[in-house]
């Protein structure tokens, strides 16, 4: 992942910089990149194609369609990942700070598990 190199603003400019440069010379170039959407605008020549996060397995573990959907920015939603954390958080705190980074995340917890069930009171 390109971003991992420098800050992502530094990241998405010096890659925008390789594709420009990569289609000025005719080459040809992959790179895989969370900041896609931060390339625009992109050289004609160049194309976007993305995978998706597509949710958890019973054993909690990301799915992930990795065949590419062409002319489309991915997404990774990190709801899965966080769904993740929360249902394997070892004690109450851990938990809390978990559904916190869930709620940034802008979303619900996904995906539950037995882990999840609270007592209510019955009617």
């Amino acid at each position: 992942e390109f971003e991992a190199i420098t800050e992502p603003g530094s990241a998405a400019d010096l890659l925008h910089g390789l594709v420009t440069l990569s289609v000025d010379r005719e080459a040809l170039g992959v790179f895989v990149t969370h900041l896609a959407d931060d390339l625009e605008p992109l050289p004609p020549q160049a194309r976007v194609d993305g995978i998706f996060a597509e949710g958890l397995n019973p054993d909690l573990e990301l799915l992930v369609d990795y065949q590419p959907r062409f002319g489309t920015v991915g997404r990774s939603t990190p709801e899965f990942i966080v769904s993740r954390l929360v249902a394997n958080a070892g004690d109450r705190g851990e938990r809390s700070g978990f559904e916190t980074l869930a709620e940034a995340v802008g979303n619900e917890i996904v995906q539950r598990t037995l882990a999840d069930a609270r007592w209510t009171t019955g009617e």
